[in-house]
């Protein structure tokens, strides 16, 4: 028998959907931003820039074999498991996560403003079957779902197989990158022309990595100038070291 309360607040916070409340305040995260002003016509040092950073995230996703990270994240939209709701629902919440390339992964809620989904974690290693374990009582049995399943998506429907470090990353890499000016130089701002979004109505993709060696920092999707999707990462690590422990929950 399927519990969906306890599958929704469960799954959702741990990739994509977060507590979704309609009008109750997200747990403080780092500031969102505002777009970056990008010249209409780019220099050509600004082109030239992007396309060297847009090199260096693809040397080191290519030849990576996982990511350990601690990400802050938020979004804004109007579904819940699926369906189109009238309300503007929020998620904000911090995880810890590990990838193994290409289709391991094993996420843990470090915080949160729900109470039922703080320490839950989930695990995948083929991206099809999905293991959920709440925390205390919660995870006394967990729950398997289908990847494809609707209570896995965003609240901007964003399926769970679009928000893993691989096809995020892969999706950020498929368009044309602008350099931004940025005041720490050992960053690397960008604006990304990308041949799809995640959904129609983003418009415009922003990202800031290290610039030496393509360790994700910050990246934020906009709707009319409105941040609805930013990822924060606090620590990013490429090739972690990992068992065959590390995805079992």
């Amino acid at each position: 028998m399927r519990q969906p309360l306890l599958i929704l607040v469960l799954t959702a916070s741990l990739l994509g959907c977060g507590k979704q409340g309609g009008s109750e305040a997200p747990i403080p995260t780092a500031p969102l931003p505002t777009p970056a002003a990008t010249p209409a016509v780019p220099d050509a040092n600004a082109k030239a820039e992007g396309a060297r950073l847009q090199a260096t995230l693809k040397r080191a996703y290519d030849g990576c074999t996982g990511v350990e990270a601690e990400v802050k994240s938020f979004s804004e939209g109007h579904f819940k498991a699926g369906k189109v709701v009238s309300e503007l629902r929020h998620a904000t919440y911090r995880s810890h996560l590990i990838w193994g390339k290409p289709l391991k992964i094993r996420a843990e809620v470090l915080d949160t403003d729900n109470f039922l989904v703080g320490g839950a974690r989930m695990a995948t290693t083929d991206c099809k079957r999905v293991k959920v374990r709440g925390a205390g009582i919660l995870g006394i049995l967990p729950i398997t779902l289908d990847a494809t399943d609707d209570l896995l998506a965003s609240n901007r429907n964003h399926r769970f197989t679009a928000m893993l470090p691989s096809p995020l990353i892969g999706h950020l890499l498929a368009g044309t990158w602008t350099a931004l000016p940025g005041s720490d130089p050992h960053l690397a701002k960008a604006s990304l022309v990308l041949p799809t979004h995640f959904d129609k109505e983003i418009d415009r993709e922003e990202l800031i990595m290290d610039a030496t060696d393509g360790k994700l920092i910050r990246v934020t999707m906009y709707a009319k100038g409105r941040p609805v999707v930013d990822y924060s990462f606090t620590t990013f690590k490429w090739n972690p070291k990992t068992t065959a422990d590390t995805f079992a929950i």
